[in-house]
């Protein structure tokens, strides 16, 4: 009786299940404005680059090679299927504009400027997408809302992943110029399973962006990892930089944000933060980052570093300028210089803490050069 009772019980739960799979894929078509039975009949295919300018599901049916901006896209309702093709040289590999409920999947970028470009846009999903060798940016996007990458790999561009408030951000972190707070963000982002190596630049770049997700992601062998300036209630989780020339993961200007349960490994500096306050840091691993594994600098306030593990380095844990902070749980051995370093005349709360030195110490802190 017990036997046919679970049978029974199993036999529901698929059932439920595929009810619900069922539901979701129907969901996604009309949403998409597009039923199962039209789907097949509205596939357009795509063999040379151009305009889409029709909502429609669109179908890369080869290899694209563009002198200037290969696919536009300017229609909301869109969804492009790459089929593994690759898109490649000119301007822009794909340009979205003004649109919303797109999707770009399964797709290779090449030897472009920009790779993907999207600006002032909604709903836009990527998944499945290698870029390569771009010269400015692999993937913007730039005024951005409820949007989300899944599955990308960045490799040997300008930059990898750079998230802006807006258009004129861009221009600000390539040439360089001030980096200020705007009132024009990217919001809502969600950024899954990125892999970004050996940029020249940035690995991911979050600048006037506010309620984002990184979770698992992988920033090595770039200049700088994982970097967020002016930002908002950002979370990066399960993530990972490791052998980065400058720092590991940077918060800066930065307020609610989260750095939890990510390594850090060999970086010029494990996990930094400036001017950034009410942030957490909690259940990372910094392990023999050049300079510190974890620094608190610049006026930092009301933040909460928790339960970290840091090894090895000139210093462990540095606290520099900084008050009203939280330290407590964290393990660090094996600093060259001092384990916990504080600087004088600071008010900072230790609490249950192992390490084998702590030292005032002066503010001893060579500025970083200039990435760009």
């Amino acid at each position: 009786m017990k036997l046919c009772y679970y049978t029974m019980r199993r036999t529901l739960t698929i059932l439920i299940v595929s009810v619900i799979i069922l539901s979701l894929l129907i969901t996604l078509y009309v949403w998409r404005g597009i039923t199962p039975e039209e789907s097949a009949e509205r596939v357009i295919k795509i063999y040379s680059c151009t305009e889409i300018s029709s909502p429609g599901v669109y179908s890369i049916a080869s290899d694209l090679k563009s002198t200037g901006v290969c696919l536009k896209v300017s229609a909301s309702n869109v969804i492009i299927d790459g089929n593994g093709f690759l898109v490649g040289g000119g301007e822009y590999g794909i340009y979205v504009m003004e649109a919303v409920n797109v999707s770009i999947l399964d797709l290779r970028i090449r030897g472009s400027d920009f790779g993907i470009y999207i600006k002032d846009s909604k709903d836009v999903w990527l998944n499945n997408i290698k870029v390569e060798n771009c010269g400015k940016i692999g993937i913007v996007l730039a005024s951005v809302s409820d949007s989300g990458l899944e599955n990308i790999t960045l490799r040997g561009n300008g930059a990898g992943l750079v998230i802006v408030g807006n258009e004129k951000d861009v221009d600000t972190y390539l040439l360089p110029g001030e980096f200020k707070e705007e009132d024009e963000k990217s919001t809502r982002i969600i950024v899954l399973n990125v892999f970004s190596s050996e940029n020249n630049i940035d690995g991911i770049f979050l600048y006037n962006t506010v309620e984002a997700i990184l979770r698992n992601c992988t920033s090595n062998s770039n200049s700088g990892g994982i970097y967020l300036f002016y930002s908002k209630n950002i979370v990066i989780e399960n993530c990972s930089a490791a052998d980065n020339e400058f720092v590991g993961v940077m918060l800066d200007n930065c307020n609610y944000c989260q750095v939890k349960n990510s390594i850090v490994r060999r970086n010029a500096g494990g996990i930094r933060l400036d001017y950034s306050n009410h942030c957490v840091l909690e259940g990372n691993v910094a392990e023999d980052n050049l300079s510190d594994g974890i620094v608190v600098w610049r006026e930092s306030s009301n933040n909460k570093v928790l339960r970290n593990v840091i090894r090895g380095g000139e210093h462990g844990l540095r606290i520099i300028k900084s008050n009203n902070n939280l330290i407590e749980g964290n393990v660090i051995s094996s600093s060259s210089r001092c384990d916990i370093c504080v600087g004088p005349g600071l008010h900072n709360t230790f609490i249950n803490n192992k390490y084998v030195t702590m030292k005032e110490v002066e503010e001893v802190y060579e500025k970083p050069k200039e990435e760009k």
